[in-house]
């Protein structure tokens, strides 16, 4: 399944373009369609058309970053030693306008089940959480 996804996500790469973190591209990456992922019954559904940021390889993970208060909402190829908050500061979201009663983390599990952290107004905790592979950061604003 994973080498599947990888292929897939690749040939995208290759056909679309990718984009980097610092929102440079040497492509356009307008008409790339995400596929949604997770169960239907999904906290914050993960929007379709998200732009991808990084260039997949074996040790990094995917973390959605989305809603109005990511300033770069997309796909985004992390290191495996990747944060919260360092998912968040590639997205450009600004701490100033982001609700975060009303944001958080959303982690799926292979049986189908997920977790929901809310952040909370200090965040501090939150920012520190490692990220895994499929997590998705939901950023209201």
């Amino acid at each position: 399944m994973r080498i599947h996804t990888y292929a897939s996500i690749l040939s995208v790469i290759l056909l679309c373009g990718c984009e980097s973190p610092s929102g440079t591209s040497e492509m356009p990456t307008q008409g790339v369609t995400t596929q949604f992922i997770g169960s239907q019954n999904s906290h914050w559904p993960v929007p379709e058309n998200l732009s991808i940021y990084g260039m997949p390889s074996e040790n990094d993970i995917r973390a959605f970053v989305f809603g109005e208060g990511a300033g770069r909402p997309g796909i985004y190829y992390l290191p495996a030693n990747a944060t919260v908050r360092s998912a968040i500061k590639s997205a450009g979201g600004n701490s100033a306008t982001i609700k975060w009663a009303e944001s958080g983390l959303e982690r799926w599990h292979s049986d189908g089940s997920s977790d929901v952290i809310h952040f909370s107004a200090g965040q501090e905790t939150e920012m520190q959480i490692p990220l895994q592979d499929g997590d998705r950061i939901y950023l209201a604003r």
